[in-house]
């Protein structure tokens, strides 16, 4: 019974640590879509003739360089290619969750 019940419980460790990993790899990949549908949008208001006038506009790179004239598509991969982990702030600008590693 008691081998049965560490077998049991490795597995139940494997599973949980499994979930854990996809559920983080899910949270980045959220993250990386929500910079670049924040580029897309930022693209957008400057093809459009906008501008980016807000205070908070131009505190991000991306925005600098978008700004500048660069190429959207060359930002996309630049942002992409940004491993950083503040780079990867979520679509509305807040940090992760600082005890997401502590939940399923």
């Amino acid at each position: 019974m008691r081998e049965h019940w560490n077998d049991s419980a490795r597995v139940r460790d494997f599973l949980v640590e499994a979930l854990h990993t996809r559920q983080k790899r899910l949270a980045l990949l959220e993250r990386r879509l929500g910079r670049i549908r924040s580029i897309i949008a930022s693209a957008r208001r400057l093809k459009a003739g906008e501008g980016l006038n807000d205070r908070f506009d131009l505190l991000h790179e991306e925005n600098k360089k978008l700004a500048a004239g660069e190429d959207p598509i060359e930002v996309i991969a630049w942002a992409l290619g940004d491993d950083t982990p503040e780079a990867w702030l979520s679509g509305d600008g807040t940090p992760p969750d600082p005890l997401d590693e502590h939940r399923l």
